[in-house]
């Protein structure tokens, strides 16, 4: 082998090292809102327990103080032959990251 090559193998196996060590750094993340989702379907079970739930969208957040943020999302809740839409509203401080409450509203029957 000569030094062109063995520079040319180097370099290649430098770049490809370089490659891995990069994607193993690339974590999958979550959306902000993931944690208040699951709290929101815990709710749902709880007030739905003899409901299937077959759909939910997340409607986005909104601020109401410094302390106080809202996620608000959708449920399709579905029993026998009867759908309904749920709409979950949870409240949490977004500073401490703490819950403060969950509301649930009927929005569709």
């Amino acid at each position: 082998m000569n030094k062109l090559s063995k520079i040319l193998s180097l370099s290649l196996l430098l770049c490809l090292m370089i490659m891995t060590m990069n994607f193993q750094n690339v974590k999958a993340q979550q959306p902000d809102y993931a944690k208040w989702g699951q709290m929101a379907i815990g709710e749902i079970k709880k007030k739905y327990a003899d409901s299937e739930v077959t759909e939910y969208e997340y409607l986005g957040r909104t601020t109401v103080s410094n302390s106080k943020s809202r996620d608000t999302f959708d449920f399709v809740v579905k029993k026998n032959t009867e759908k309904n839409i749920v709409r979950v509203y949870v409240f949490f401080n977004p500073q401490t990251n703490q819950l403060i409450n969950i509301q649930t509203k009927l929005i569709q029957q």
